[in-house]
């Protein structure tokens, strides 16, 4: 590589130049960049100098436009660099002033000028403007910004609104689905800016906090919706790091003891105990107080009195909506029970002072400003109601209810496909992509909505569903997956027309389930069929390690010579599992794993195993980026095979999301340890089905 740097702009212009074997525009590449064509002619001339040494050059046409010239081979060498080399990073204004904040808002001591120059690669007098809108933003957390010559940078101000400035800047920056994607470990940290924010949540206590939540969340009576769920795991991670630090926060003492009459303060003490005992630290008293706010974020009102009121005032809502748009809404059932289910905890929350986040609220505001008007008008009742202002987030929300009841047409037509409908947020993104989706698509009943963090395929199977509809990327499901908008645009209509074109044209990848109550002859016959899936899995399954494969279709012809020693059906196998690879990439992001799954005539019975990769193999994950692959995890069943046999199957793809430990066990375990643990899953599995 040649002695100058170049800077990342320059790496993603050279990226599409190897890219591109025609000519391409100057402009082209300005668009495709979101920069000017100015920029890119700048950047040009250190490109020309750092690829010399590859024997490569720019060739430039006037009033054509521009190309790399040089072999395949030196287009490899300079792409397989520029992914492991170093640039010179540039940043946008926003960027450098998020990156300043995260470094002070999780610093003590004051910060120097020079750390932020060489951090950012600017001047001082570039840092010094930045600090200035770093300020301005801080004063809506009633944070004063300190700066003072030869001592350095740094903040003032009480824990609470610290604490609550780094969880809004993450929240700011990152969406729910890449949240998420953290807690599943799935995260490609690509732009610096971003994965500066993460390291404010370290990936293990994320990981450990959410083992004790699940744990814990078994007590209450209710489940906490994602964003609520999401919530307490960012809020507990960063009191975990603030209290190490010696930071502690304060709470009114009347309001403390106001929540310790709640049952959540109970269950809050017996998990900030158990927090103590894993991370080595004391948790006081009002950290008790905060975590039982956030479980109460989830929770209805607890009298038949404030019901009372709440139907009432939900009542007054959809009235205002009637008289606003002429619909009749008032006596429909489904809107008002939506209403009610979403306005409980949303109450409960504003009551508390709790933040209310609506990742969806610039997009409902952009592209259905009527509807947000509309939700303003309507929530002027809850508004006398608690003496307060609602937030835009929440009058957000309000326009999707009102958006699901205004769209939602009379029942009775014909439906052909059932779609179970996945969401992030829990509190309403649901019923207006639902409603959407209903009045756009006659042949599509929405049949279930479930949580994207518990994906209960069986479940879903047994009700008949065909695909999933989802606001976020599910994997590890057998049952088809189309990911849209929650907003539903046109780009989303195009990709369900397209799944629904597929299923049509092959009717017999629908799982179809009959739901009708069975008798004890046939429920026998069910179980029956169950225990020979389950001796099937556990018969068959294997764990190889290999040193090394050059591509997935080794590890495929593999894997296919060793489950069937007959030629010709090893050869169907090996058929099957690369028209599955073609359709779309099984690699589990985040993981370093593939699943490898089809249905195949090449076998009789389940098989379920894996296949551990000592050297590196490399490949494209769904977002079409390489990604380095150490475990196959492959999952056959026959072509014509029993709907409890895939719903065994789906069982042990949906564990390799929900019990990290099991995947670990294939990536590390001994053979003993991985049968054990899959014993158990197919144990419970089986017992769960006899009752």
């Amino acid at each position: 590589m040649g002695q100058i740097k170049i800077t990342a702009r320059q790496k993603k212009i050279l990226i599409r130049l190897c890219s591109e074997y025609k000519y391409v525009t100057i402009s082209s590449i300005a668009k495709k960049l979101s920069i000017s064509s100015r920029t890119v002619l700048r950047g040009l001339k250190d490109i020309d100098l750092w690829i010399e040494s590859y024997g490569c050059s720019l060739e430039k046409k006037a009033g054509i436009g521009i190309r790399l010239k040089g072999s395949v081979e030196a287009r490899k060498d300079i792409l397989k660099d520029l992914e492991k080399g170093k640039e010179v990073k540039s940043y946008s204004p926003k960027e450098r002033q998020i990156m300043i904040l995260g470094e002070l808002l999780q610093n003590n001591e004051p910060v120097k000028l020079f750390v932020f120059t060489k951090m950012l690669n600017v001047t001082e007098g570039t840092v010094s403007h930045d600090l200035d809108k770093v300020e301005e933003w801080l004063k809506d957390y009633s944070l004063n910004l300190v700066r003072k010559p030869g001592l350095g940078v740094y903040m003032e101000g009480q824990e609470s609104e610290i604490r609550k400035a780094i969880a809004n800047l993450i929240y700011e920056n990152i969406n729910e689905a890449q949240l998420l994607d953290l807690i599943r470990e799935n995260l490609s940290t690509e732009v610096n800016t971003r994965e500066r924010l993460l390291n404010l949540i370290e990936k293990d206590t994320i990981r450990k906090l959410e083992t004790l939540i699940f744990e814990h969340e078994e007590a209450l009576d209710y489940r906490l919706t994602d964003n609520a769920y999401i919530g307490l795991l960012v809020h507990l991670a960063l009191a975990i790091q603030r209290i190490k630090k010696n930071e502690k926060i304060s709470m009114d003492k009347t309001y403390l003891k106001e929540l310790k009459g709640y049952g959540e303060f109970e269950i809050a003490a017996n998990l900030a105990e158990k927090i103590s005992k894993v991370f080595n630290i004391e948790i006081p008293e009002q950290e008790t107080g905060y975590i039982t706010m956030h479980l109460r974020g989830s929770k209805g009102f607890e009298s038949k009195g404030e019901n009372t009121v709440l139907e009432a005032l939900a009542k007054e809502m959809l009235q205002v909506a009637e008289v606003e748009t002429g619909s009749f809404l008032e006596y429909d059932v489904q809107s008002l029970t939506g209403l009610i289910n979403h306005l409980e905890p949303a109450i409960n929350r504003l009551k508390m002072n709790m933040d209310i986040r609506n990742p969806l609220l610039q997009e409902i505001k952009e592209h259905y400003s009527e509807l947000f008007m509309l939700a303003a008008k309507c929530i002027v009742p809850i508004e006398n109601y608690l003496g307060m202002k609602l937030p835009d987030s929440e009058i957000a929300y309000i326009a999707m209810h009102l958006g699901a009841a205004l769209e939602r047409t009379p029942s009775g037509r014909k439906k052909v496909f059932k779609a179970a409908v996945s969401c992030t947020t829990g509190m309403g993104t649901s019923a207006l992509l639902a409603a959407r989706i209903e009045k756009e698509y006659d042949n599509i009943q929405v049949v279930e909505i479930i949580s994207s963090l518990h994906v209960k395929e069986s479940r879903l199977i047994d009700k008949g569903v065909d695909f999933i509809i989802s606001t976020v990327p599910i994997e590890a499901v057998l049952l088809p997956v189309v990911v849209v908008n929650p907003l539903l645009f046109d780009k989303d209509k195009d990709k369900l027309q397209a799944l629904i074109k597929q299923l049509k044209n092959n009717p017999e990848t629908n799982v179809k389930a009959q739901n009708n109550t069975i008798d004890l002859k046939e429920k026998l016959s069910r179980l029956n069929i169950y225990a020979e899936g389950i001796l099937q899995v556990l018969n068959n399954f294997f764990l190889y390690d290999y040193l090394s494969f050059s591509t997935m279709e080794e590890v495929i012809e593999e894997i296919s010579s060793k489950l069937s020693t007959d030629k010709e059906n090893s050869l169907q196998i090996q058929k099957d599992l690369i028209a599955r690879e073609e359709k779309g990439s099984t690699v589990l992001s985040g993981f370093g794993a593939a699943l490898l799954h089809c249905k195949t005539s090449g076998v009789k019975k389940l098989h379920f195993g894996a296949v551990r990769i000592n050297e590196e193999l490399y490949s494209l994950n769904t977002e079409n980026d390489y990604e380095q692959i150490k475990l196959a995890i492959i999952m056959i069943a026959p072509e014509h095979c029993h709907k409890p046999h895939i719903e065994i199957m789906s069982l042990l793809s949906s564990k390799l999301m929900e019990e990290p430990d099991f995947l670990v066990s294939l990536q590390e375990g001994l053979e003993k340890e991985v049968y054990k643990k899959l014993n158990n899953y197919l144990e419970e599995f089986y017992n769960m089905n006899i009752n």
